[in-house]
């Protein structure tokens, strides 16, 4: 029987280095560090894209609240769980 079961998306977190952020450009959107930016999937593709030829990708790993959470309750020794889905396109 499990301790904890975790319910949400399934996520790819990528973080990657960039000489400057001011260097990074799509859609003319500024970059604030520190900040977080919210756009459509078309917009996102496109600020990916200028981050891959600019920057190097460090490292990637899953992510989501619910995966995070789940995964850090079970290195503390209870049993878990998680149910997922990527709804994306």
């Amino acid at each position: 029987m499990l301790d904890v079961i975790g319910f949400g998306a399934i996520n790819l977190d990528m973080i990657y280095e960039v000489d400057s952020i001011s260097a990074i450009s799509a859609e003319g959107i500024d970059f604030l560090p520190g900040s977080e930016f919210f756009s459509s999937c078309q917009v996102f593709s496109k600020i990916l894209q200028s981050v891959e030829r600019q920057g190097s990708l460090k490292t990637k790993g899953g992510g989501g609240s619910a995966a995070n959470t789940v995964v850090a309750l079970s290195r503390m020794g209870f049993e878990t769980g998680f149910v997922g889905m990527d709804c994306g396109t």
